[in-house]
Protein backbone atom coordinates (compact mmCIF):
# COMPACT_ATOMS: atom_id res chain seq x y z
CA UNK A 1 0.00 0.00 0.00
CA UNK A 2 1.19 3.49 -0.88
CA UNK A 3 2.41 5.52 2.11
CA UNK A 4 1.43 9.18 2.00
CA UNK A 5 2.76 12.15 3.93
CA UNK A 6 0.25 14.84 4.86
CA UNK A 7 1.62 18.38 4.92
CA UNK A 8 -0.54 20.75 6.90
CA UNK A 9 -0.48 24.18 8.54
CA UNK A 10 -2.36 25.45 11.60
CA UNK A 11 -6.04 25.67 12.47
CA UNK A 12 -8.05 28.60 11.11
CA UNK A 13 -5.64 28.66 8.17
CA UNK A 14 -4.49 31.92 6.59
CA UNK A 15 -2.77 32.39 3.24
CA UNK A 16 0.70 31.77 4.70
CA UNK A 17 -0.40 28.43 6.16
CA UNK A 18 -2.06 27.23 2.95
CA UNK A 19 0.72 28.38 0.64
CA UNK A 20 3.36 26.80 2.90
CA UNK A 21 1.59 23.44 2.72
CA UNK A 22 1.21 23.68 -1.07
CA UNK A 23 4.80 24.77 -1.68
CA UNK A 24 6.42 22.17 0.57
CA UNK A 25 4.18 19.39 -0.80
CA UNK A 26 5.29 20.35 -4.33
CA UNK A 27 8.95 20.16 -3.27
CA UNK A 28 8.45 16.76 -1.62
CA UNK A 29 6.63 15.41 -4.67
CA UNK A 30 9.53 16.45 -6.90
CA UNK A 31 11.84 14.59 -4.54
CA UNK A 32 9.75 11.43 -4.98
CA UNK A 33 7.70 11.63 -1.79
CA UNK A 34 3.96 10.98 -2.03
CA UNK A 35 3.01 14.22 -0.29
CA UNK A 36 -0.52 15.64 0.04
CA UNK A 37 -1.11 19.30 0.98
CA UNK A 38 -3.89 19.69 3.56
CA UNK A 39 -5.81 22.31 5.52
CA UNK A 40 -7.49 22.23 8.93
CA UNK A 41 -10.42 24.50 8.19
CA UNK A 42 -12.25 26.62 5.62
CA UNK A 43 -10.35 29.03 3.37
CA UNK A 44 -10.67 32.77 3.90
CA UNK A 45 -11.48 35.10 1.01
CA UNK A 46 -7.87 36.22 0.55
CA UNK A 47 -6.63 32.65 0.24
CA UNK A 48 -9.44 31.74 -2.20
CA UNK A 49 -8.40 34.66 -4.40
CA UNK A 50 -4.72 33.66 -4.36
CA UNK A 51 -5.47 30.06 -5.26
CA UNK A 52 -7.84 31.08 -8.05
CA UNK A 53 -5.37 33.66 -9.37
CA UNK A 54 -2.61 31.06 -9.76
CA UNK A 55 -4.87 28.15 -10.79
CA UNK A 56 -4.21 26.01 -7.72
CA UNK A 57 -6.59 23.46 -6.26
CA UNK A 58 -7.78 23.70 -2.68
CA UNK A 59 -5.75 21.55 -0.28
CA UNK A 60 -7.46 18.47 1.16
CA UNK A 61 -9.58 19.20 4.24
CA UNK A 62 -8.26 16.99 7.05
CA UNK A 63 -10.28 16.88 10.27
CA UNK A 64 -8.46 14.18 12.21
CA UNK A 65 -4.93 12.76 12.31
CA UNK A 66 -6.01 9.24 13.19
CA UNK A 67 -5.58 6.45 10.64
CA UNK A 68 -8.59 5.27 8.66
CA UNK A 69 -9.15 1.81 7.22
CA UNK A 70 -8.11 3.09 3.79
CA UNK A 71 -4.70 4.02 5.28
CA UNK A 72 -3.73 0.58 6.59
CA UNK A 73 -2.91 -2.79 5.04
CA UNK A 74 -5.98 -5.04 4.86
CA UNK A 75 -6.84 -8.09 2.74
CA UNK A 76 -8.16 -7.97 -0.78
CA UNK A 77 -11.83 -9.05 -0.82
CA UNK A 78 -12.62 -12.48 -2.24
CA UNK A 79 -15.83 -12.04 -4.20
CA UNK A 80 -18.39 -14.54 -5.46
CA UNK A 81 -22.00 -14.18 -6.62
CA UNK A 82 -25.27 -15.50 -5.26
CA UNK A 83 -25.30 -18.05 -8.10
CA UNK A 84 -21.86 -19.48 -7.29
CA UNK A 85 -22.24 -23.16 -6.46
CA UNK A 86 -21.10 -24.69 -3.20
CA UNK A 87 -18.40 -26.62 -5.08
CA UNK A 88 -17.07 -23.46 -6.73
CA UNK A 89 -17.10 -21.64 -3.39
CA UNK A 90 -15.00 -24.40 -1.78
CA UNK A 91 -12.51 -24.17 -4.67
CA UNK A 92 -12.24 -20.39 -4.25
CA UNK A 93 -11.91 -20.64 -0.47
CA UNK A 94 -9.02 -23.11 -0.64
CA UNK A 95 -7.02 -20.64 -2.78
CA UNK A 96 -7.97 -17.47 -0.91
CA UNK A 97 -5.88 -15.85 1.80
CA UNK A 98 -8.97 -14.53 3.54
CA UNK A 99 -11.31 -17.35 4.55
CA UNK A 100 -14.50 -15.33 4.22
CA UNK A 101 -16.13 -14.98 0.82
CA UNK A 102 -18.18 -11.88 0.12
CA UNK A 103 -21.32 -12.52 -1.92
CA UNK A 104 -22.49 -9.97 -4.51
CA UNK A 105 -25.96 -9.63 -6.01
CA UNK A 106 -26.79 -8.87 -9.63
CA UNK A 107 -26.08 -5.17 -9.03
CA UNK A 108 -22.61 -6.06 -7.68
CA UNK A 109 -23.64 -4.97 -4.18
CA UNK A 110 -22.71 -6.93 -1.08
CA UNK A 111 -25.58 -9.15 0.02
CA UNK A 112 -23.95 -11.75 2.29
CA UNK A 113 -20.87 -13.59 3.56
CA UNK A 114 -19.91 -17.25 3.19
CA UNK A 115 -17.48 -18.76 5.69
CA UNK A 116 -16.08 -22.25 6.20
CA UNK A 117 -18.88 -23.03 8.65
CA UNK A 118 -21.50 -22.00 6.07
CA UNK A 119 -19.97 -24.28 3.45
CA UNK A 120 -19.67 -27.22 5.85
CA UNK A 121 -23.23 -26.95 7.20
CA UNK A 122 -24.86 -29.23 4.55
CA UNK A 123 -22.90 -32.18 5.94
CA UNK A 124 -25.10 -32.01 9.05
CA UNK A 125 -28.41 -31.41 7.30
CA UNK A 126 -31.31 -33.83 7.03
CA UNK A 127 -32.15 -35.45 3.72
CA UNK A 128 -35.23 -33.25 3.44
CA UNK A 129 -33.20 -30.06 3.73
CA UNK A 130 -30.64 -31.31 1.23
CA UNK A 131 -33.40 -32.13 -1.26
CA UNK A 132 -34.74 -28.60 -0.82
CA UNK A 133 -31.29 -27.14 -1.54
CA UNK A 134 -30.65 -29.38 -4.52
CA UNK A 135 -33.98 -28.31 -6.07
CA UNK A 136 -32.34 -24.90 -6.59
CA UNK A 137 -29.38 -26.31 -8.55
CA UNK A 138 -29.40 -25.25 -12.20
CA UNK A 139 -28.56 -27.68 -14.99
CA UNK A 140 -25.44 -25.72 -15.92
CA UNK A 141 -24.27 -25.80 -12.28
CA UNK A 142 -24.81 -29.56 -12.11
CA UNK A 143 -22.78 -30.08 -15.29
CA UNK A 144 -19.99 -27.75 -14.14
CA UNK A 145 -19.80 -29.37 -10.71
CA UNK A 146 -19.14 -32.82 -12.20
CA UNK A 147 -17.04 -31.66 -15.17
CA UNK A 148 -19.79 -32.79 -17.52
CA UNK A 149 -21.31 -31.84 -20.86
CA UNK A 150 -25.02 -31.33 -21.44
CA UNK A 151 -26.38 -33.57 -24.20
CA UNK A 152 -29.94 -32.34 -23.80
CA UNK A 153 -31.27 -29.28 -21.95
CA UNK A 154 -35.03 -28.95 -21.38
CA UNK A 155 -36.64 -25.52 -21.61
CA UNK A 156 -37.92 -25.67 -18.05
CA UNK A 157 -35.43 -27.69 -16.00
CA UNK A 158 -36.69 -28.67 -12.57
CA UNK A 159 -36.07 -31.61 -10.23
CA UNK A 160 -37.25 -32.62 -6.77
CA UNK A 161 -33.66 -32.44 -5.49
CA UNK A 162 -33.34 -36.16 -4.77
CA UNK A 163 -30.17 -37.86 -6.06
CA UNK A 164 -29.88 -41.60 -6.72
CA UNK A 165 -26.98 -43.80 -7.85
CA UNK A 166 -28.62 -46.48 -9.98
CA UNK A 167 -26.95 -49.90 -10.03
CA UNK A 168 -29.95 -52.21 -10.47
CA UNK A 169 -30.70 -53.57 -13.92
CA UNK A 170 -34.39 -53.57 -13.06
CA UNK A 171 -35.48 -50.59 -10.97
CA UNK A 172 -39.24 -50.83 -11.45
CA UNK A 173 -39.75 -51.36 -7.72
CA UNK A 174 -38.31 -47.88 -7.13
CA UNK A 175 -40.30 -46.04 -9.77
CA UNK A 176 -41.77 -43.59 -7.25
CA UNK A 177 -38.30 -42.70 -6.00
CA UNK A 178 -36.88 -41.99 -9.44
CA UNK A 179 -39.72 -39.77 -10.66
CA UNK A 180 -38.55 -36.11 -10.97
CA UNK A 181 -35.16 -37.03 -9.45
CA UNK A 182 -31.51 -36.79 -10.46
CA UNK A 183 -30.12 -40.22 -11.34
CA UNK A 184 -26.49 -41.28 -11.78
CA UNK A 185 -25.49 -44.37 -13.75
CA UNK A 186 -22.54 -45.62 -15.75
CA UNK A 187 -23.87 -47.77 -18.55
CA UNK A 188 -26.74 -49.78 -19.97
CA UNK A 189 -29.17 -48.60 -22.66
CA UNK A 190 -31.92 -50.65 -21.06
CA UNK A 191 -31.28 -49.04 -17.68
CA UNK A 192 -31.28 -45.57 -19.25
CA UNK A 193 -34.59 -46.25 -20.98
CA UNK A 194 -36.18 -47.54 -17.78
CA UNK A 195 -35.21 -44.42 -15.89
CA UNK A 196 -36.53 -42.16 -18.64
CA UNK A 197 -39.83 -44.04 -18.68
CA UNK A 198 -40.04 -43.75 -14.88
CA UNK A 199 -39.82 -39.96 -15.13
CA UNK A 200 -36.31 -39.04 -13.98
CA UNK A 201 -35.67 -35.34 -14.67
CA UNK A 202 -31.88 -35.39 -14.92
CA UNK A 203 -29.85 -38.40 -16.02
CA UNK A 204 -26.10 -38.24 -15.42
CA UNK A 205 -24.09 -40.79 -17.38
CA UNK A 206 -20.59 -41.35 -16.00
CA UNK A 207 -17.31 -42.83 -17.30
CA UNK A 208 -17.75 -41.17 -20.72
CA UNK A 209 -20.42 -43.70 -21.65
CA UNK A 210 -22.73 -42.83 -24.54
CA UNK A 211 -26.47 -42.47 -24.72
CA UNK A 212 -28.11 -44.12 -27.70
CA UNK A 213 -29.94 -41.95 -30.27
CA UNK A 214 -33.23 -43.64 -29.34
CA UNK A 215 -32.77 -42.89 -25.64
CA UNK A 216 -31.73 -39.31 -26.38
CA UNK A 217 -34.91 -38.85 -28.39
CA UNK A 218 -36.91 -40.34 -25.52
CA UNK A 219 -35.19 -37.91 -23.14
CA UNK A 220 -36.41 -35.03 -25.31
CA UNK A 221 -39.95 -36.35 -25.26
CA UNK A 222 -39.82 -36.90 -21.49
CA UNK A 223 -38.24 -33.46 -20.94
CA UNK A 224 -35.33 -35.09 -19.11
CA UNK A 225 -31.91 -33.41 -19.04
CA UNK A 226 -28.92 -35.55 -19.98
CA UNK A 227 -25.36 -34.92 -18.78
CA UNK A 228 -22.30 -37.00 -19.66
CA UNK A 229 -19.07 -36.84 -17.67
CA UNK A 230 -15.65 -38.54 -17.84
CA UNK A 231 -15.67 -38.89 -14.05
CA UNK A 232 -16.55 -42.24 -12.50
CA UNK A 233 -19.73 -42.72 -10.53
CA UNK A 234 -18.14 -42.47 -7.07
CA UNK A 235 -16.38 -39.21 -7.90
CA UNK A 236 -19.62 -37.73 -9.19
CA UNK A 237 -21.47 -38.92 -6.08
CA UNK A 238 -18.96 -37.15 -3.81
CA UNK A 239 -19.61 -33.68 -5.23
CA UNK A 240 -23.03 -33.71 -6.87
CA UNK A 241 -24.69 -32.38 -3.70
CA UNK A 242 -22.51 -29.28 -3.92
CA UNK A 243 -24.14 -28.01 -7.11
CA UNK A 244 -26.70 -25.67 -5.50
CA UNK A 245 -26.01 -21.90 -5.15
CA UNK A 246 -24.45 -20.42 -2.00
CA UNK A 247 -27.32 -17.95 -1.77
CA UNK A 248 -29.17 -20.60 0.23
CA UNK A 249 -26.41 -20.85 2.86
CA UNK A 250 -24.83 -17.42 3.12
CA UNK A 251 -25.05 -15.23 6.22
CA UNK A 252 -27.18 -12.22 5.37
CA UNK A 253 -27.01 -8.62 6.62
CA UNK A 254 -23.29 -8.79 7.45
CA UNK A 255 -21.57 -6.27 9.68
CA UNK A 256 -19.58 -3.93 7.42
CA UNK A 257 -17.25 -0.96 7.81
CA UNK A 258 -16.66 2.05 5.58
CA UNK A 259 -13.13 2.63 4.29
CA UNK A 260 -13.11 6.14 5.84
CA UNK A 261 -13.85 4.87 9.37
CA UNK A 262 -11.11 5.40 11.93
CA UNK A 263 -9.17 2.31 12.96
CA UNK A 264 -9.72 2.91 16.68
CA UNK A 265 -13.48 3.16 16.20
CA UNK A 266 -13.52 -0.05 14.14
CA UNK A 267 -11.56 -1.89 16.84
CA UNK A 268 -14.15 -0.90 19.47
CA UNK A 269 -17.01 -2.15 17.29
CA UNK A 270 -15.19 -5.43 16.59
CA UNK A 271 -14.81 -6.03 20.33
CA UNK A 272 -18.57 -6.59 20.54
CA UNK A 273 -18.70 -9.18 17.74
CA UNK A 274 -17.05 -12.53 17.00
CA UNK A 275 -16.67 -12.74 13.25
CA UNK A 276 -13.39 -13.67 11.57
CA UNK A 277 -13.45 -11.07 8.82
CA UNK A 278 -15.50 -8.00 7.94
CA UNK A 279 -16.21 -6.39 4.55
CA UNK A 280 -14.87 -2.88 3.97
CA UNK A 281 -16.99 -0.75 1.63
CA UNK A 282 -16.28 2.46 -0.24
CA UNK A 283 -18.66 5.41 -0.55
CA UNK A 284 -20.53 3.66 -3.38
CA UNK A 285 -21.09 0.50 -1.34
CA UNK A 286 -18.52 -1.52 -3.28
CA UNK A 287 -16.50 -4.11 -1.35
CA UNK A 288 -12.89 -2.89 -1.44
CA UNK A 289 -11.28 -4.92 1.33
CA UNK A 290 -11.59 -7.38 4.18
CA UNK A 291 -10.46 -6.42 7.67
CA UNK A 292 -9.73 -8.73 10.61
CA UNK A 293 -8.61 -8.07 14.17
CA UNK A 294 -4.94 -8.70 13.45
CA UNK A 295 -4.94 -5.88 10.90
CA UNK A 296 -5.65 -3.43 13.73
CA UNK A 297 -2.80 -4.45 16.04
CA UNK A 298 0.34 -2.92 14.54
CA UNK A 299 -0.90 -0.76 11.73
CA UNK A 300 0.96 2.12 10.11
CA UNK A 301 0.11 5.55 11.48
CA UNK A 302 -0.51 8.55 9.28
CA UNK A 303 2.62 10.62 8.67
CA UNK A 304 2.57 14.40 9.01
CA UNK A 305 4.80 17.38 8.30
CA UNK A 306 3.71 20.52 10.15
CA UNK A 307 4.37 23.88 8.49
CA UNK A 308 3.92 27.52 9.60
CA UNK A 309 3.55 26.56 13.25
CA UNK A 310 4.96 24.34 15.98
CA UNK A 311 2.16 24.40 18.54
CA UNK A 312 0.38 21.18 19.39
CA UNK A 313 -2.91 22.95 20.05
CA UNK A 314 -2.81 24.32 16.49
CA UNK A 315 -2.22 20.91 14.91
CA UNK A 316 -4.80 18.44 13.63
CA UNK A 317 -7.08 16.73 16.14
CA UNK A 318 -5.54 13.56 17.65
CA UNK A 319 -2.09 14.42 16.31
CA UNK A 320 -0.62 12.23 19.10
CA UNK A 321 -1.98 9.21 17.24
CA UNK A 322 0.08 10.07 14.15
CA UNK A 323 3.79 10.23 13.25
CA UNK A 324 5.28 13.71 12.89
CA UNK A 325 8.21 13.54 10.50
CA UNK A 326 9.11 17.24 10.30
CA UNK A 327 8.15 20.60 11.76
CA UNK A 328 8.88 23.74 9.71
CA UNK A 329 8.07 27.07 11.34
Amino acid sequence: MQQYVYIVGHKNPDTDSICSALAYAELKQRLGVHAIPCRLGPLNEETKYVLKRFGLENPLLLKDARSQLRDIDIDEPTLITTKTSLKEAWDVLFKARNKSLFVLDEQQKLTGIVSTSNLASPRMMSDELMHKLMKTASLSALAKTINGEIDYEPKNFKTNGKVFIVTLNDGTKFEENFRHSITILSDGNRKQRQLLEMGTRCMIITCNQEISPDNLELARKQDCAVIRTPWDTMKVAKVINEAFPVESLMSRNPITFQDDEYVDDVAKKMANTRYRSYPVLDIEGKAVGAVSRYHLLNYRRKKFILVDHSAKNQASNNIDDAEIEEIID
